[in-house]
């Protein structure tokens, strides 16, 4: 299997924005990103009470809002009413969860392309991915290649398939399989994302054998960066968009 060309052509793909630097998921993450030069973004979506979709990590808000509970219990309305960048510096205080609508129109606006990542309730993973599909069909207007659907669920890698099968699918997975090119091939996926902590020299040279197409998160040391990249990574995750400029 050879890998003739990759759909994300950038080395550099930014963890919810620039999260170093600010809240991570935020359109002010998503704008500092493209202020510092970023091309693709990572992110990640949920489903509320009221079936809307807001750019959130984790399963709750608590880590990174001053409010409390599931995502997937509450509302939007008081989800966007917590404070969602006071926790990171108080020069961002006053920052809100975006709801997807809001972070694909500025991804658009500043001709980014997107690793959108589905965050799914335990059975809940076709009704998330329906809901993405339809906000993707009303809001996406750029190339179908520049946005990347990306799950750990592989019912919402196969629910994508059927819903958006011109947009590409990358399977998230935290260790390197016995036979990653198999794994891909049963999602019919095309590239796979993992954690870095499980790359070493003979899991980079099995995932290079296959041609495949895969990066790592998340990735904030420039010279780990460079070496997987220099071993057969196509892309790193990472929350610096200037990652690569410290290890010149």
């Amino acid at each position: 299997m050879t890998l003739l060309s990759a759909v994300i052509d950038s080395q550099l793909i930014l963890h919810r924005g620039a999260s170093a630097y600010a809240p991570e998921n935020t359109l002010e993450a998503l704008h500092l990103a493209a202020d510092m030069g970023a091309r693709w973004i990572e992110t990640d979506v949920r489903n509320t009470s009221d079936d809307q979709l807001v750019m959130i990590h984790d399963d709750s808000v608590n880590r990174t809002t001053d409010g409390a509970g599931r995502v997937a219990q509450q509302t939007l309305q008081a989800i966007q009413d917590y404070d969602a960048g006071g926790w990171f510096s108080g020069k961002h205080r006053g920052c809100f969860i975006p709801t997807m609508k809001q972070y694909l129109a500025v991804t658009q606006e500043r001709d980014l392309s997107l690793v959108l990542e589905l965050k799914d309730v335990a059975g809940w993973e076709e009704k998330l991915t329906h809901l993405v599909a339809s906000e993707i069909r009303e809001i996406w207007t750029s190339d179908p290649e520049r946005l990347v659907i990306s799950a750990f669920s592989e019912r919402c890698l196969k629910a994508a398939k059927q819903v958006l099968p011109e947009f590409p699918r990358c399977l998230a997975l935290t260790a390197v399989p016995e036979d990653p090119a198999q794994r891909l091939a049963d999602v019919d996926a095309q590239m796979m994302h993992l954690q870095q902590s499980f790359a070493g020299q003979t899991e980079l040279e099995l995932l290079s054998n296959t041609g495949m197409e895969f990066g790592f998160a998340t990735v904030n040391n420039p010279e780990r960066a460079q070496f997987l990249l220099e071993n057969g990574a196509s892309s790193i995750l990472t929350d610096k968009p200037d990652l690569l400029e410290t290890s010149k």
